[in-house]
C-alpha cells in the first residue's frame, strides 16, 4: 500500500508539474520589463533512486545530492529516503527547490531518533553543512531580490557530529547569505554542530516553524548582521553553548511559542538598532545568564514582550543576572544617547529556581533589570509576577521604569524564609535618583494640566533628595507653579499658593461675633486635643484685643471669651496635632 501510494504521489506530482511548464515566462511583478524563463521544474527528485546517493553513512554522497538539487527547477522537490548521507562540502541553494526528508527528532541526541541525517564526513570543507544564496534570476531592489528564489527546508536531520571543518575551524549547520531572500525552513534539526546551529548573516523573508537547534558550539539561532522580515513559530533552541537566540538589529521580525532552554549564554540577545521586534509567548529555562538580553543601540524602539516567561535563567551568573535585563548601548565619547530603545512588557513573568535535580543555584537575581539607558528610554511593566533572588525589580538607568499591576516577589530559598512578596497590584514609577519622575493628568490628550511629581533633588543620604511636588500647567501645558511640595528629608508641607480651608456647618474654619465678650461656636471637628487658633478680624465694643477659649465640649461645640463688652470679629480655626 505505501509503495503504490507513494507512486501515485509521485505520478500526480509530476503531472502538475508538467501542466505548470505550459508558460514559458513569468511576468515580473511590481514593473519593469524583465521577465525570466521558467526553469524546467523536475518534480519529485529521490536523491538514492534517481542520482545515486548512497545514503550509507561512509560514501560521499555530495556530488549525487548536489546534481539533483542543480537538476530541480522551482517548485521541485529533492526528497531523501531514510539513509546517513555524508558531505565533504556544503550543498548549496539559491533558486526554489525543496530539500525534504521525513526524520527531524525533537531532542536528536536523547531520544535515539539519529538513524536518518545529513552530516559532515572528514576532511569537510566550508564553514556550514547547507548554504543558501541568492537566487541566481533575482534582480536589484529588495522586492524583486527573491525572484527565482524560495527554497525550502523540510523534515531534516542535520548531525554536526561535533566536528571541525578542514581549516579547523566551526561548521555551522545551516547558512543564509546575505542576499538571500524567501526562506522556509519546517520541521528541521541541527545538533551537535561546532558553530551555530542556523546563521543568517542579513537575509530576509523567512519563514520557519518548529525548527529544533540544539547542543551546538555556537547560538542556536545567529542573526549576526541584522535581521529582516522574519517569522520564527515554535522554533526551539537547546543546550547551546552560546545564546539560544541571537537577534542583531531586528526590524519587522516576529517569534511566537519560541522556547530557549539550558542555553550557556542568553535565551534571547537582542542587539543593534531594533526598528520592530515582537515576542509573544516565547519562554526560557535555566540560561546560563540572562533569559532575555535586550541591548540596543541608540535610536532603537522598544522590544515588544507579551505574554512571555522567563524560568530559572542565571544558573551561572546567579549574582547579577534577571529574566528580562534592558540596557543601552554607551555612545561615543561626547555623544549624546538618541532617543529610543527600551522594552514593553505586557504579561510576562519571571520565576525562580534551581536545576531538575534540585542541584545548582537558584536564580536569577533579578526580575526585571534596567541599566545604561537615557531619560527618554521606555520601560513598561504592565502586569505579571516577577521574582528574583535578590528583588524582582533592579532599576540602575537613568530611564523611567513604569510598573503596573505586577506583583514582585523577593525568593530567599528554603534557608531564607522562602517567598517575600514585595508588592502586589501597584502603580510605580521607578527611576534613578537625580531624575525627575512624573505622573500627569492630561485633558483629551492635548497637554498637561497637573503633574504630581518626585523631583530631580540630589540624595545624599540622611532621607534628603526626591521631593515631592504637585504642578499646575497652563492651557499649553506650561508650567504655571507648584502649589504643594513636601520635603522628603523633613516631612515639611509647602503651600505656594496659600491655604484655602471651606467654610460652613461643623467646619474647621470660621468667623464669630462677640457679644458681652463671649460667644459659642457649634462645630462636630471639635476634639479634646484640638488646637483652636484665634484672630480678631475687627475690633468691637470695649475690647483689649486679647481672645482665648474658655471651654469645649468636643464633637459638639467650644467657646471663645473677650473681655467683657467685647463685640470684636473673631476668626477660628481648627487644626489637631500629628
Amino acid at each position: 500500500m505505501q509503495n503504490s501510494r507513494r507512486t501515485f504521489l509521485i505520478g500526480s506530482i509530476a503531472a502538475s508539474a508538467v501542466a505548470a511548464t505550459g508558460t514559458a515566462e513569468a511576468a515580473v511583478p511590481s514593473g519593469g520589463d524583465l521577465t525570466v524563463s521558467a526553469a524546467p521544474s523536475g518534480g519529485w527528485l529521490d536523491v538514492r533512486a534517481d542520482y545515486g546517493a548512497r545514503g550509507d553513512g561512509t560514501s560521499d554522497d555530495t556530488a549525487a545530492v548536489q546534481a539533483a538539487i542543480d537538476a530541480g527547477g522551482q517548485g521541485s522537490t529533492v526528497y531523501f529516503p531514510p539513509g546517513t548521507y555524508l558531505l565533504s562540502r556544503p550543498l548549496v541553494l539559491a533558486k526554489g527547490v525543496t530539500l525534504r526528508g521525513d526524520w527531524a527528532p525533537h531532542f536528536a541526541p536523547r531520544t535515539g531518533m539519529t538513524a536518518s541525517h545529513l552530516f559532515p564526513g572528514p576532511g569537510f570543507t566550508g564553514s556550514a553543512l547547507i548554504t543558501v544564496n541568492r537566487p541566481p534570476d533575482a534582480r536589484p531592489g529588495y522586492e524583486g531580490s527573491a525572484l527565482g528564489g524560495g527554497p525550502r527546508l523540510s523534515g531534516l536531520a542535520l548531525n554536526g557530529q561535533q566536528r571541525s571543518n578542514a581549516a579547523g575551524g566551526p561548521i555551522d549547520g545551516v547558512l543564509l547569505a546575505a542576499d538571500a531572500r524567501d526562506v522556509a525552513m519546517e520541521h528541521v534539526t541541527a545538533w551537535h554542530f561546532t558553530g551555530n546551529g542556523v546563521t543568517s548573516l542579513g537575509a530576509g523573508g523567512l519563514q520557519f516553524h518548529q525548527v529544533v537547534s540544539s547542543t551546538n558550539g555556537g547560538h542556536g539561532f545567529a542573526a549576526p548582521n541584522g535581521l529582516l522580515d522574519a517569522d520564527l513559530h515554535e522554533c526551539y533552541a537547546q543546550g547551546n553553548d552560546g545564546s539560544g537566540f541571537l537577534l542583531a538589529s531586528p526590524n519587522a521580525v516576529v517569534l511566537t511559542g519560541c522556547r530557549s532552554e539550558w542555553n550557556r549564554e542568553h535565551g534571547y540577545l537582542v542587539t543593534g538598532t531594533c526598528a520592530s521586534l515582537v515576542l509573544a509567548g516565547c519562554f526560557t529555562d535555566r540560561s546560563g545568564r540572562d533569559g532575555y538580553h535586550l541591548l540596543t543601540a541608540a535610536g532603537s524602539h522598544p522590544v515588544q514582550l507579551l505574554g512571555c516567561l522567563a524560568k530559572r535563567d542565571g544558573r551561572l551568573d546567579g549574582a547579577g543576572s534577571a529574566g528580562f535585563s534592558v540596557a543601552g548601548t554607551p555612545a561615543a565619547p561626547g555623544v549624546p544617547l538618541a532617543p529610543g530603545g527600551g522594552a514593553l512588557l505586557t504579561g510576562c513573568s519571571v520565576y525562580t529556581g534551581v536545576d531538575d535535580d534540585g542541584a545548582g543555584t537558584r536564580s536569577p537575581a533579578y526580575g526585571v533589570s534596567a541599566s545604561l539607558l537615557a531619560s527618554y528610554h521606555l520601560v513598561t511593566v504592565t502586569g505579571g509576577q516577577f521574582m528574583g533572588t535578590v528583588r524582582p525589580f533592579r532599576d540602575q538607568a537613568a530611564a523611567v521604569v513604569r510598573h503596573s499591576g505586577a506583583t514582585g516577589i523577593t525568593d530567599l530559598g528554603p534557608a531564607g524564609g522562602g517567598w517575600q512578596q514585595d508588592r502586589s497590584d501597584t502603580h510605580v514609577v521607578n527611576g534613578a535618583k537625580g531624575t525627575d519622575r512624573d505622573v500627569q493628568f492630561w485633558s483629551r490628550g492635548a497637554a498637561p494640566r497637573w503633574t504630581l511629581r518626585v523631583d530631580s533633588a540630589p540624595e545624599s543620604g540622611g532621607n534628603s533628595g526626591s521631593d515631592l511636588r504637585l504642578l499646575r500647567h497652563d492651557d499649553a501645558g506650561n508650567v504655571l507653579d507648584a502649589p504643594l511640595s513636601v520635603d522628603r528629608a523633613t516631612g515639611q508641607v509647602a503651600l505656594g499658593q496659600g491655604l484655602r480651608v471651606r467654610e460652613g456647618a461643623n467646619a474647621r474654619l470660621g468667623t464669630v461675633t462677640l457679644s458681652g465678650g463671649r460667644a459659642q461656636v457649634a462645630t462636630t471637628a471639635v476634639t479634646a486635643n484640638s488646637r483652636i487658633l484665634l484672630t480678631v478680624q475687627q475690633p468691637g465694643g470695649t475690647t483689649t484685643g486679647a481672645v482665648w477659649v474658655a471651654d469645649r465640649t468636643p464633637g459638639s461645640s467650644f467657646t471663645v471669651q473677650g473681655a467683657p463688652g467685647d463685640a470684636s470679629l473673631v476668626a477660628w480655626m481648627i487644626v489637631e496635632p500629628a
